[in-house]
């Protein structure tokens, strides 16, 4: 599994955009994780057709949460490219073909399968993929570094972190911000220490 984020170079406010793709060849899932708000998306895309004397196949959008900074070009990109759209909302960006993820619904990335799970977090919608097999851990614009304890979280908040907790991180990559490939464990165990001394409601 090859991992991109194409808006790395971006000049301008977006997320990052991870392109997932199946370096073994085989028949796995090109797959977006977020659109972000950069044209630049759109462009790097077209020049992987031109790469491979071909249109690109993206066969799958997965949007973490509907905001603007992680959704805005989802309808460039539907035109363009005619992915399938997966998200917790029915709509995105006006976007109505949407396939609603259920909670703890599990969805091909390149060759390695992911657990979509409502993240009750940051906003209605978030969700966090997790893949046990590779590892890796796509957080959206949910906090899984909390470095102090603050603010307030849901009881399903705290029981989502004891359960990725547990479990062999070896790599997050975050909506905003660098990826992260050392200590991720002791970030998501010193995360759930924060959580439990913040503000726990409903």
């Amino acid at each position: 599994m090859k991992i991109e984020n194409l808006t790395k170079t971006s000049k301008i406010h977006t997320c990052n955009v991870y392109l997932v793709t199946d370096d073994t060849h085989h028949k796995g899932k090109n797959t977006l994780v977020d659109v972000g708000k950069d044209p630049l998306v759109i462009n790097k895309l077209r020049n992987i057709s031109k790469n491979l004397n071909r249109k690109f196949r993206l066969d799958q959008v997965i949007i973490t949460h509907d905001h603007y900074d992680h959704s805005y070009i989802l309808p460039e990109i539907v035109k363009e490219f005619n992915p399938k759209v997966y998200a917790y909302s029915p709509i995105v960006r006006g976007i109505k073909a949407i396939e609603i993820l259920k909670n703890n619904q599990y969805i091909k990335l390149g060759e390695k399968y992911f657990i979509a799970s409502q993240a009750h977090a940051h906003s209605e919608d978030s969700i966090f993929l997790y893949s046990q097999a590779a590892g890796i851990l796509f957080t959206g614009d949910v906090n899984f570094r909390l470095r102090i304890p603050t603010g307030e979280y849901s009881k399903k908040f705290l029981q989502n972190l004891k359960t990725i907790s547990k479990q062999n991180v070896k790599t997050i990559f975050p909506g905003h911000g660098e990826p992260v490939f050392d200590n991720c464990n002791p970030i998501l165990l010193r995360t759930l220490t924060n959580v439990t001394q913040s503000a726990i409601i409903a």
